[in-house]
């Protein structure tokens, strides 16, 4: 899985890279099955350093 993602936060602005840390341990994969799975895994984006001050304030979450 990458460990950034790209962001884009305004309408036709440039995407920024941000780190991502995926939460693999809570998800439903299993590393023991040698076929292919489906699963879904929640991880938190960290914002680089020179973004400060930003507000979510619509409460928007990233999918």
């Amino acid at each position: 899985m990458p460990t950034t993602v790209d962001l884009v936060i305004d309408s036709g602005s440039h995407p920024i890279q941000a780190k991502v840390t995926w939460n693999v341990d809570s998800s439903n994969y299993d590393p023991t099955l040698k076929t292919v799975q489906t699963c879904t895994v929640n991880g938190t984006v960290t914002l680089p350093r020179y973004f400060t001050g930003i507000v979510n304030k619509k409460f928007l979450s990233i999918d």
